[in-house]
């Protein structure tokens, strides 16, 4: 390690990238007490990688190796600077700082290093929270069977519309059958197959010239009635004669 080189030292967590920030997100979900401590490490400067705070601001990089109070020139390391100097000037918050993970006994380089708290997430879930019988969902599984639950729905859906539907077909023929069956038609059809009409005007007045029997009388115009008497009368008076005279 040199102290020209900006890169960032430590090993770093991600809990966003990798495909499983999903995981993390359940994760804190089912586990209150964990998003809780994440937000109390996101807030804590105090567990700042400090060689870091230093290396992602190059003024305070350029200084450190020129700082004859307590930079590089007297000896110091970039991480007793970092702090030294945010203890003078103040906390220089217009960076996402890499926060150190667990225990910081150990070298910078090979510190557990996040800034994000699903960076927490995945370091705490493989490094304690296995151990302590936590359980970590896989989000592949979850949306796996969240899209057959929403199939089997939408299945469940069309078919009761098809029912639905069909139950409206049967109720619609069966009142038009049993309409038929009322004689809601202008005409029925007898067993043989014929085609009777009802109340038609013909039957009518058969009906009521034949007094209910279904045959027609037919009466004779009056004066044609008128005539057969004066014949009948007059044959009458004739053969009286006849008679008398013998």
């Amino acid at each position: 390690m040199t102290w020209n080189s900006r890169g960032i030292r430590g090993v770093q967590w991600s809990g966003i990238d990798g495909g499983r920030h999903e995981d993390y997100v359940d994760y804190f979900a089912r586990y209150p007490d964990i998003k809780a401590g994440a937000d109390r490490w996101m807030g804590d400067r105090s567990n700042t990688h400090w060689a870091n705070y230093v290396r992602l601001r190059g003024g305070l990089f350029n200084d450190f190796q020129i700082n004859q109070d307590y930079g590089l020139p007297t000896g110091a390391n970039m991480w007793d600077y970092g702090y030294k100097r945010q203890q003078q000037y103040g906390y220089n918050n217009n960076r996402t700082d890499w926060k150190v993970l667990g225990s910081g006994n150990m070298k910078p380089g090979a510190m557990a290093i996040g800034n994000d708290i699903y960076d927490f997430a995945k370091w705490h879930w493989e490094n304690q929270g296995s151990n302590q019988g936590r359980t970590l969902r896989d989000m592949d599984d979850v949306r796996a069977q969240e899209a057959a639950d929403a199939l089997a729905a939408q299945q469940a859906e069309i078919a009761a519309a098809n029912a639905a539907a069909a139950q409206a077909t049967a109720e619609g023929q069966e009142a038009s059958r049993m309409a038929m069956s009322r004689g809601g038609g202008s005409q029925t059809q007898t067993a043989t197959g014929a085609t009777t009409f009802k109340g038609s005007g013909a039957d009518a007045s058969k009906n009521k010239r034949g007094k209910g029997r279904g045959t027609t009388q037919l009466r004779r115009p009056y004066g044609s009635s008128s005539l057969a008497i004066a014949s009948a009368a007059g044959a009458k008076q004739q053969g009286t004669g006849l008679n008398i005279a013998g």
